[in-house]
């Protein structure tokens, strides 16, 4: 089911329509926040993460051309990589060096990731 989503996210994408981005950032916009947020962590203020969040998203806009239909399998990764780098860039341009324990961690699976979003959500409901 979610290739078809990541599909329909990148031919749209691809094709210049933003509600495809907006579509993109409904249901990856979770993922990335917890990504910057274990990374950024209390580092740098949360503008500083809302920044990277958007930014994100507009590199994937920025680089629509170089995206392909056929890999749809491997765009939550990709999602994942843009965010992860873009974290660390921003930690690197404000002044803070990741140590080698840093770049060492090891990200949980996506699947576990997309689980704790979901038990949060519904901790919260609850």
């Amino acid at each position: 089911m979610i290739d078809n989503t990541n599909t329909r996210i990148i031919a749209g994408i691809k094709a210049g329509e933003g509600s495809a981005l907006d579509e993109c950032i409904s249901v990856y916009g979770r993922y990335v926040a917890y990504i910057v947020g274990n990374i950024i962590g209390k580092t740098l203020p949360n503008e500083d993460k809302e920044e990277v969040i958007a930014d994100v998203f507009i590199t994937i806009w920025k680089y629509r051309n170089r995206l392909d239909v056929n890999q749809s399998d491997s765009f939550k990764s990709l999602i994942g990589t843009i965010a992860r780098n873009l974290s660390k860039n921003k930690l690197r341009d404000s002044g803070h060096y990741l140590t080698s324990e840093e770049l060492s961690v090891d990200f949980k699976d996506k699947v576990d990731v997309e689980n704790d979003v979901i038990k949060n959500d519904l901790e919260k409901k609850i």
